[in-house]
C-alpha cells in the first residue's frame, strides 16, 4: 500500500476522532451529564473498524495490480 494512503487514513482518523472529542466535551457541559459521550465512544471504534477494514482490501488490490504487471527481463 502506498505510504500517503496509510498516512492519510492515520490523520483523518485523527482529526475526525478530535471533532468528536471535542463535540462531545462542549455537550457533556452544556447537559451536564454524561450521556453525549456514549454516541462519541459508539463511534471511534466504528471509525477504526471501518478504517483497519479498508487497509488490508487495499493492499490486496494493489497486490494483485503488482502480479499483473511484470517488469521486462534485464538483458
Amino acid at each position: 500500500m502506498r505510504t500517503c494512503a496509510r498516512f492519510w487514513s492515520c490523520s483523518r482518523n485523527d482529526a475526525i476522532g478530535n471533532v468528536i472529542a471535542m463535540g462531545a466535551v462542549l455537550a457533556v457541559r452544556g447537559t451536564s451529564t454524561a450521556w453525549p459521550d456514549l454516541p462519541a465512544a459508539a463511534l471511534m471504534p466504528g471509525m477504526f473498524l471501518t478504517s483497519s477494514a479498508q487497509l488490508p482490501r487495499r493492499a490486496w488490490s494493489e497486490y494483485r495490480e503488482g502480479e499483473r504487471v511484470r517488469p521486462a527481463p534485464v538483458e
